[in-house]
């Protein structure tokens, strides 16, 4: 199984080659930590798992779903695995369990996921 370092730069590839188009966090999460949701318009760097730049993003649409009622476009955009909405709801179900005690949530199913769409502007290569 890879290590955290190995799924950070693999996801940092798929960015680059403009297969993963989109990202999704748990509302709560972002609020508990005091962060706002994603916005149109923020730009972001993405960092390797050296904690290096590798790309300026800029989100172009936001959006906001039940864990339950997340769609293939998402699962799609995401960019990850075979790109079905099963593979999408196992991937975070998973990375998602470990936190859901701290953040107060019970039923994943019924959890506000937020959900940011953006376009890599700058490709840092280094």
């Amino acid at each position: 199984m890879p290590g955290n370092s190995d799924i950070a730069d693999s996801l940092v590839e798929l960015y680059l080659c403009g297969r993963k188009t989109a990202g999704s966090g748990l509302v709560k999460d972002y609020e508990l930590a005091g962060d706002p949701l994603p916005r149109i318009g923020d730009y972001w760097i993405v960092l390797d798992s050296k904690g290096q730049p590798r790309c300026v993003a800029k989100t172009i649409r936001v959006a906001i779903h039940s864990f339950e009622s997340v769609t293939e476009e998402i699962a799609i955009a995401e960019g990850e695995g075979d790109l079905s909405l099963e593979y999408w709801r196992q991937g975070h179900q998973k990375f998602f369990a470990p936190y859901l005690d701290k953040l107060g949530i019970e039923d994943l199913r019924k959890a506000q996921i937020v959900t940011e769409f953006y376009e890599v502007w700058i490709p840092i290569f280094t």
